[in-house]
């Protein structure tokens, strides 16, 4: 057995376990981001919303739209606190072979795929205080609140987003570089078992 191959397979390891810290940062970081912006920006839906069905705004009047905040604003919170939480809970991609790599687009798709559920509790509060959530269509889904409208921003956040990107990306490849070593010392292992003394 070759000691350069087994210290190969060792810097391999090293630099795949410091690659998979730092993509677990990037990922902390990109979701504190995201739930910091969250209390605000469901603020800014619901005037927004309620500028655009001034009906049931002034239905409800300033304590009826009090209490809608107040809900919205404590849905929010809960909301951004699980976001905090979620990193082993998002399916974060990964590049499909050594010739892909992963893009803000991909993170967006991940990002909506976790969050587009957690947007129907602040949509049917908003639903319960009679305003209109856009969600007569075939398959009832709700409309007004979108997680990449109105709980991030791909263009606002761009920064992480290429950061946590780039992190996964060289994730990938130093796993890759690690598989490779492995392979490189099973080898090397096996033909000095084999070799006759």
């Amino acid at each position: 057995m070759s000691e350069e191959t087994e210290r190969r397979l060792e810097e391999a390891r090293a630099r795949a376990s410091q690659a998979g810290a730092q993509v677990e940062g990037r990922k902390r970081e990109f979701l504190d981001t995201i739930a910091s912006d969250i209390p605000a920006r469901i603020e800014k839906l619901a005037k927004g919303t309620a500028h655009a069905q001034p009906d049931v705004s002034k239905a409800l009047g300033k304590d009826g739209l009090r209490k809608l905040r107040d809900e919205l604003r404590d849905q929010a919170m809960e909301l951004a606190t699980e976001v905090c939480g979620s990193t082993d809970k998002i399916k974060w991609p990964k590049p499909q072979s050594e010739f892909s790599s992963v893009s803000s687009r991909h993170l967006h798709s991940a990002l909506f795929d976790f969050l587009y559920p957690r947007c129907r509790s602040l949509a049917a509060i908003f639903k319960r205080y009679g305003f209109n959530v856009h969600d007569d269509n075939a398959q009832h889904a709700q409309g007004l609140v979108t997680p990449q409208s109105h709980l991030y921003s791909e263009t606002e956040q761009a920064a992480q987003f290429t950061a946590l990107a780039e992190a996964l990306n060289v994730l990938a490849e130093q796993e890759r570089a690690l598989a490779k070593a492995q392979v490189a010392y099973d080898r090397d292992v096996v033909d000095s078992l084999w070799e006759d003394d």
